[in-house]
């Protein structure tokens, strides 16, 4: 009986180890357990790697330009779960450039496209709807700890021309994830600034991004921006827009808004990103969802963004020097410190009624 146990077993066992596509086999398939057994441990860390919010951005030079940006055009990049915020089809939106000198990840640049305002969980803020960053870890840490749409991408920041007659910078997306602005100024550059804006905080949201376990989006997030009063600050003429064939046709739609001011600029500004939390777990189904807001909250927004379109076109004139301005009215030094003025207690009654509305006092 041993004899044929031998025989039939261990004689095949041998030719079996003999033979050489089955190691190879063998050494795949053990290769791929490892692999899989080490994956996780190997993700989890290099997020212990990135630093945890707050993310703390001192001494950073930053442009600003606001937009008024039509609503179809913001619906098409806005995700289910938050309200977007319009009036007569327009939404006010933006873009935003800014050069880190400082940060958690080390120092990089960074684009980003606000589409519109939107409302979700008692807070009203900006939503971006393309960011573009000169770092991969700057993509990961925006992906990972507030939910921001951010891609990798070159952004060349030029100075502005020497001769010629003075003009607004200028941002043309040659591409996706192709940035060049012209007309940037580093610190202590450009024209004398005077301005004084006050230090004040910002709720912004995001997220909805792709999320795993069969959600079409991620959860809503919400986080606050601090910005502390800038070292210097300055009125630019309007930043000028414009996107090549390249781009997608949603972005090249949010771009092709109108300024709804003239471009602010800070340099030396210090700004801290706090931790975000989630205000709509994320959805399954995709697509945009109506604006949800109480009859009082629409009346308040509505005369909130027309004060602006007007204010804003006052101020744009005084600016650019086509307006004439008769003695005894605000100069236009008045009009900039105004507009700060005006710009700060908007926002703080936006905020309000926005507080009012979620408590159910409206």
């Amino acid at each position: 009986l041993s004899r044929r146990y031998a025989s039939t077993v261990l004689k095949p066992t041998a030719r079996w180890r003999a033979s050489g596509k089955t190691r190879r086999c063998l050494r795949k398939l053990g290769q791929e357990a490892c692999l899989n057994m080490l994956t996780p441990l190997l993700l989890f860390a290099h997020a212990a790697a990135l630093p945890r919010p707050p993310f703390r951005f001192p001494g950073a030079n930053v442009l600003y330009q606001p937009t008024f940006v039509r609503a179809e055009a913001a619906r098409a990049v806005t995700p289910r779960g938050v309200s977007l915020v319009s009036l007569f089809g327009w939404t006010l939106g933006g873009v935003f450039v800014a050069d880190w000198v400082d940060s958690p990840i080390g120092r990089y640049r960074e684009v980003a496209v606000l589409s519109g305002l939107v409302f979700r969980g008692g807070t009203l803020g900006a939503w971006a709807s393309h960011i573009v960053v000169s770092e991969a870890a700057a993509v990961e840490a925006a992906r990972e700890f507030w939910g921001l749409p951010a891609r990798e991408g070159d952004i060349q920041l030029q100075p502005p021309e020497a001769a010629g007659p003075p003009r607004g910078p200028r941002v043309h997306f040659e591409s996706g994830s192709r940035v060049v602005v012209e007309g940037w100024c580093g610190e202590g550059e450009g024209e004398a600034r005077s301005l004084r804006p006050p230090s004040f905080t910002l709720p912004s949201l995001s997220g909805g991004l792709p999320a795993s376990g069969g959600l079409a989006a991620g959860p809503i997030l919400r986080y606050p921006l601090t910005l502390t009063a800038p070292r210097s600050a300055a009125l630019l003429p309007r930043l000028a827009l414009s996107s090549s064939s390249l781009t997608t046709a949603p972005l090249r739609a949010v771009l092709d808004a109108p300024a709804a001011s003239p471009c602010l600029r800070l340099d030396g500004v210090d700004v801290e990103a706090g931790a975000a939390e989630e205000v709509a777990a994320g959805r399954a189904d995709a697509g945009v969802e109506p604006a949800r807001l109480s009859p009082m909250l629409v009346v308040l927004d509505s005369c909130v963004l027309t004060l602006y379109a007007l204010f804003f076109a006052i101020v744009g004139l005084c600016f650019s020097g086509e307006a004439f301005v008769p003695p005894g009215l605000p100069t236009l030094q008045d009009a900039k410190e105004i507009a700060f003025t005006f710009d700060t207690c908007a926002s703080h009654v936006v905020a309000w009624g926005v507080s009012a509305a979620a408590s159910g006092a409206l």
